[in-house]
């Protein structure tokens, strides 16, 4: 009972101390949470703010258009011919066509949207991009890594295909939802504008490239259909081959007339109308506890320090 007491006692004797040591420090505590919320509102007040943008998409319903092959691979595989590929095959080679440099290469021709891209790359007096004026803080970057990794200052490359399929992978995120399986093209950016026409300009190409590829892809095996159509003298074969002939050629009038191939947008792209980067009260608050927290153990360590020097 003696020791129980005991104990019970110091624990008190302990928290009334740390009560204490708080109170005595609690101008500094105020003063370090002060500096850390005032800190953390000159560099909100500095801050490039930053605007969601989001795109989404999805695939373009081809299930009436699209051919049924069921049982007919057969058939095209007696001649080496691949049959064209599904709906869903489309719009999983639409997701990687996006960071791709065939996607990338196409936007580049598009010279004023580069120009925007690369803003600060573009010398109107000359009339081409260069690499400008360093900033200090860059040069002292290039002086540790040459110092430390023993690399030489990377020479400047012009925006080309690679460049932007970059700039594409680190500013445009890709999402599928799980219910619906929409797609959604998403960035954050401090010229949401801008983004918004590269997303737009992203989409329609790739799906540009699609519709392409199956255009030129679907010419051979029409052909080997009609062929096949003239020769055979079965009857269940014959009508198997109108009817992919017939989808075929749907499908392909749609290639030709529809404004979309194998994706297309569910809404018109939207801008937040706030910024969502960086967020003040989220900021303020945990700067706020970063203060509070910090300056309480710089105090109980101080008074312990103390208490053990005394000792």
């Amino acid at each position: 009972m003696t020791k129980s007491t005991d104990t019970h006692a110091d624990n008190e004797i302990d928290l009334r101390q740390i009560i204490t040591s708080l109170w005595r420090g609690k101008i500094f505590i105020i003063f370090c949470t002060t500096v850390s919320i005032a800190f953390a509102s000159y560099n909100l007040r500095h801050e490039e703010k930053r605007y969601s943008i989001i795109h989404k998409l999805k695939p373009v319903n081809q299930k009436e258009n699209g051919p049924n092959l069921s049982g007919l691979g057969g058939i095209a595989s007696l001649a080496g011919i691949n049959l064209p590929s599904s709906t869903s095959s489309d719009f999983n080679v639409f997701k990687e066509l996006i960071y791709s440099t065939e996607v990338s290469q196409k936007i580049i021709e598009n010279e004023d949207l580069t120009r925007m891209l690369f803003a600060g790359e573009w010398s109107q007096d000359l009339g081409k991009y260069s690499a400008g004026k360093k900033s200090k803080i860059s040069e002292l970057k290039n002086y540790v890594k040459k110092l430390i990794l023993g690399e030489e200052e990377e020479k400047y490359i012009p925006p080309n295909s690679r460049r932007l399929a970059r700039f594409i992978s680190e500013y445009v995120k890709i999402t599928v939802e799980r219910k619906t399986g929409f797609l959604s093209l998403t960035s954050e950016h401090s010229q949401p504008e801008l983004i918004l026409k590269l997303l737009i300009e992203i989409s329609n190409i790739s799906d540009g490239i699609i519709r392409d590829r199956y255009v030129n892809f679907s010419k051979e095996p029409l052909e080997f259909y009609k062929e096949k159509l003239n020769s055979s003298r079965s009857r269940e074969h014959r009508e198997a081959l109108a009817q992919l002939i017939s989808k075929e050629q749907q499908k392909l009038m749609l290639a030709s007339s529809s404004k979309y191939f194998a994706v297309e947008p569910i809404t018109k792209p939207v801008i937040s109308l706030y910024p969502t980067h960086p967020r003040p009260l989220s900021s303020l608050i945990i700067s706020f506890f970063i203060g509070l927290v910090s300056s309480i153990l710089i105090v109980l360590l101080r008074n312990k320090m103390l208490k053990d020097s005394i000792k």
